[in-house]
């Protein structure tokens, strides 16, 4: 994700890709192409939305032919649009005329406005909290990830500083991450806080999952702290 300051205002631009995955004989993964340009869509999304922006503009950038494959990705990027609450945001993107494919690929770019965006703030002794579990390749169709509306609601919340969507470097990457760019060092708790099952490290595919930064303990799945 990038922030850039413009006019007194801050654009939160953010972008995802997704290959191989589709119809075609080519993919390795056989998927709905309205999945596929669903949750090619989520995880910028996710990103934008995280940072408190509002999303103006969705630009997808499809790496097949218009029809069939690509007027089916983009319905479904507009109907993860509308499960996010943007459907009125700026739509656009290009396809692949000039050559045939035999893989499925597209790129979704999300740019979002903020007066000042959700980032930033943490301190020592905050907790890192965890929505949702890490799901990756089929298993995103076997289980439901992570709704937008958790986010919007901890957007809500005074106590909640800041918002991370988990993707393929897994939950652990992201924690590490968000604790260096405050200037701090991430401290994961005893493994027998965190439940069994959840692999730290799993990718977390089109951000099934994401974690919070809050001052105060809460009834989600707290994974460590800050330090």
């Amino acid at each position: 994700m990038t922030i850039v300051e413009m006019d007194g205002k801050n654009l939160v631009i953010a972008c995802d890709s997704c290959g191989g995955v589709g119809e075609k004989s080519g993919d390795a993964l056989w998927a709905p192409l309205e999945t596929v340009g669903a949750y090619a869509a989520r995880v910028p999304l996710m990103e934008v939305i995280s940072a408190g922006a509002e999303v103006i503009s969705v630009t997808n950038a499809v790496s097949c032919e218009m029809n069939p494959t690509g007027a089916r990705i983009i319905d479904g990027v507009k109907r993860e649009m509308k499960k996010a609450g943007v459907s009125d945001a700026a739509l656009n993107g290009s396809t692949e005329e000039n050559f045939p494919t035999v893989g499925t690929a597209v790129g979704v770019t999300v740019i979002g406005a903020a007066g000042k965006p959700r980032f930033g703030g943490c301190v020592a002794g905050d907790r890192v909290i965890l929505i949702g579990e890490p799901l990756f390749g089929a298993e995103i169709a076997e289980s439901i990830p992570t709704d937008y509306q958790d986010v919007y609601k901890l957007l809500e919340n005074p106590e909640v500083k800041e918002i991370a969507p988990v993707g393929s470097k897994g939950i652990l990457y992201e924690a590490e991450n968000l604790a260096a760019i405050n200037g701090l060092k991430f401290s994961q708790f005893n493994s027998n806080i965190v439940n069994s099952n959840i692999d730290l490290k799993k990718s977390a595919g089109p951000a099934s999952c994401f974690i919070a930064v809050t001052s105060k303990k809460t009834t989600h799945k707290i994974i460590g702290e800050l330090k």
